[in-house]
């Protein structure tokens, strides 16, 4: 045991500069989230002792309060061990008095972004009151604001999000445009990120309706909207405001040609299972613009139930969104035309990530060019063959940069592993597609033995199928060998 902990003390000091000049932040997703309650435990005691000995050290005290909320959630007080939200809430506040870390928090560094950060984020006014039912609705707005008046322009991108959601649920649109010109030119949000937000308001008719799924699903496009002063005429929705009954829930609903009293009518309470599904249903059936679905998070809609099947039935795929469209009608002439006219895509042949920690992005969007546009490829090969010539292409740069860096993952209930193939015709890749029973762990991917395939922990393996083959990039014609031009093309075709 002793050994054990000394290793978890000596990990933890791996935080913390080599000449201990300088906290360094916890990484969340590699020192928590793989952390067990004894190693949870571990960190707390130690960043506990830390901020005794350095009171204003407020990276110190940040990672003291990331400790305590992983651990809090995942064995303290586990939502999961009770039955009302009443109980959950009682049982919290009573743990968070008991380890009273923001009260020792505000006398340390009180008028500090990290204090007013965490105070928002732990519900701090909370604790002083015993009953649920006493606590006014804007109680937290005070830290939240301090939070926004004093963010460093070095926070990060978390924070970005957390405060831009909060700021678009209060439709405080003078703060939000602010804001979000901060974490536009702080470099934190990724360009490739922006670059499929951009491609997505494209291919969307003027006036459209956009559902998101979750508020990072329009992050992007409001910093193109409010930052960028492009495709302002969009409505963009976020299911997860319909859930909190937020004052950018009523300012959507009536912008999109409504009443306010038929905003009132569609708030219900997140226990209403059918809430979301009503919402969305009127919408569809409803408005007289035109609505689009986000292709990259259509299967988590109605809080991850998925669309109904017979709404599925009236989805129409145009390329990165999928339109509602009572009348069939030909989509994929609509997708060819957004490829070859409207997106933007040359981005996709190259990655530069000078600092990964400071500008994450999902490369999963890259991949969703190639799920949502492979069906173009036939018919560039028999119809265009420039075209196709280049879609090839690009799709073998994205796969490309994608397999050197062993790069597997997980969309939905699908897992993707990618394939460099050498043979007598050159290099070319394969994609191919497994499903995964939910909750279950496997190996396989994120360069874990991928040669031995996908297989759950048991060793069962996981079946996958070929969905996707690029052809080579270089092919020979009639005896001489031509490389592919993969400009794009300057003749469109119609």
């Amino acid at each position: 045991m002793k050994r054990t902990l000394l290793t978890l003390i000596l990990a933890a000091t791996t935080f913390i500069g080599a000449g201990a000049q300088q906290t360094e932040r916890i990484n969340r997703s590699i020192t928590l989230y793989r952390a067990d309650s004894l190693q949870l435990d571990s960190m707390y005691n130690y960043w506990n002792e830390f901020v005794q000995i350095h009171p204003k050290d407020e990276v110190a005290w940040r990672n003291l309060y990331e400790v305590y909320i992983h651990y809090e959630y995942q064995y303290l007080v586990s939502p999961k061990h009770f039955k009302t939200g009443d109980e959950f809430f009682e049982a919290q506040q009573e743990m968070r008095r008991k380890f009273d870390l923001m009260r020792r928090m505000e006398q340390a560094i009180p008028d500090s972004y990290t204090f007013n950060y965490c105070a928002h984020d732990y519900d701090y006014e909370w604790q002083k009151y015993d009953d649920p039912d006493d606590i006014p609705d804007s109680i937290s707005h005070k830290y939240a604001s301090r939070a926004i008046e004093l963010l460093p322009d070095t926070a990060e991108r978390a924070d970005y999000e957390v405060w831009s959601w909060y700021l678009m649920n209060q439709m405080d649109t003078v703060r939000l445009t602010r804001l979000l010109t901060q974490y536009f030119n702080s470099g934190r949000y990724p360009a490739e990120d922006l670059q499929y937000h951009y491609n997505e308001l494209q291919g969307m008719d003027e006036g459209a309706i956009y559902l998101g799924q979750h508020n990072g699903n329009i992050t992007g496009k409001l910093i193109l909207q409010l930052v960028k002063g492009v495709h302002r005429d969009k409505i963009l929705y976020s299911e997860a405001a319909a859930i909190s009954d937020t004052p950018f829930f009523h300012a959507c609903i009536q912008r999109m040609g409504f009443s306010a009293q038929t905003a009132d009518s569609l708030r219900y309470s997140i226990s209403d299972s059918k809430g979301l599904e009503r919402v969305l249903r009127y919408i569809l059936d409803n408005a007289k613009r035109p609505v689009y679905l986000s292709s990259s998070s259509i299967s988590m809609l109605l809080y991850g139930e998925g669309v109904p099947d017979d709404l599925k039935e009236h989805l129409y795929n145009e390329g990165l969104t999928i339109r509602y469209s009572a009348k069939p009608y030909d989509n994929l002439a609509v997708k060819r035309r957004n490829v070859e006219e409207r997106y933007m895509m040359e981005y996709l042949r190259f990655t530069f990530h000078p600092n990964e920690k400071d500008c994450l992005h999902d490369r999963n969007l890259s991949f969703h060019y190639l799920i949502l546009l492979q069906d173009l490829l036939p018919y560039y090969k028999k119809n265009n063959p420039e075209r196709f010539c280049w879609l090839n292409h690009l799709f073998h740069d994205i796969l490309a940069q994608m397999e050197a860096d062993k790069y597997g993952f997980v969309i939905g209930s699908s897992v993707f592993n990618i394939h460099k193939v050498e043979d007598e015709r050159g290099t070319h890749y394969e994609v191919e597609e497994g499903n995964v029973r939910p909750n279950e762990a496997f190996t396989g991917l994120y360069g874990s033995a991928p040669e031995e395939g996908l297989k759950y922990l048991t060793g069962e393996p996981i079946h996958t199928h070929v969905i996707l083959k690029t052809e080579p990039i270089e092919v020979k014609s009639e005896g001489v060998k031509n490389r592919i031009n993969w400009s794009q093309p300057s003749v469109h075709q119609k």
